[in-house]
């Protein structure tokens, strides 16, 4: 009850209803069997029409946003897992079952980060989303700086090409609001009002990177390859 109303809700058995119908279980059988959940985004409607000079930082309610221009010489590699999934889900509109299939990637492959690969706990990490084969899906690479090319099985290979890139850097209040809803709100704005307004195009890859995937970072950037 302390829950529901804190949240804004008039009585228990709404917001028990609303979490069903949000995430396909009840308050109570999440509280059983904890798992990660989809988030559903509000659109922040002041970054669709707000416009930005490079290394201009636009500060909105609770991001931090910064684009600029970088270069890199070589291929930076890294190791990971890889899992495809419905389109819908990169467009923020979730999925049925509630279930947050990038966070139970990223905690699979958190768990076999060290024992099996043995990289470091706290060493870069980037999650890719490129075209998949298969129509409605695409795919989503989580993974850590390498350093080498040879990979376990189980595990694949990404490559960060060398060339030019667009990196759009920003903050949010927390790791959560980070990962949810600050990412979501850069890369629309990137997609549907910074690259259109400045007529640039982009390889058809989004590369998030984290210095850090910790609870304490709140702070990350998207990498795009120009074309």
């Amino acid at each position: 009850m302390d829950i529901a109303l804190n949240l804004g809700f008039s009585s228990h058995e709404h917001f028990s209803r609303t979490f069903k119908d949000t995430f396909g279980m009840t308050p109570d059988e999440y509280r059983k069997n904890p798992q990660t959940l989809n988030h559903m985004t509000k659109p922040e409607l002041l970054l669709h029409y707000t416009l930005i000079d490079e290394g201009v930082p636009l500060i909105t309610d609770g991001i931090v946003l910064e684009v600029n221009r970088r270069e890199i010489a070589e291929p930076v590699y890294f190791t990971g897992v890889k899992k495809d999934m419905p389109i819908q889900f990169i467009d923020g509109l979730g999925i049925e079952s509630g279930i947050d299939p990038l966070g139970t990637l990223w905690q699979n492959f958190h768990e076999q980060k060290q024992t099996i690969l043995g990289l470091a706990e706290n060493n870069e990490e980037i999650g890719v989303a490129y075209p998949c084969l298969e129509d409605g899906l695409f795919s989503y690479f989580a993974g850590a700086k390498s350093g080498h090319t040879e990979v376990p099985n189980g595990f694949m290979l990404w490559e960060l090409p060398p060339g030019k890139y667009l990196v759009c850097s920003f903050e949010a209040e927390n790791f959560q609001a980070l990962v949810m809803d600050a990412l979501y709100k850069a890369q629309r704005y990137v997609y549907n009002a910074w690259l259109p307004n400045h007529k640039l195009q982009t390889e058809a890859f989004c590369a998030e990177r984290y210095a850090s995937h910790s609870p304490e970072t709140t702070n990350m950037e998207i990498w795009l390859k120009l074309i």
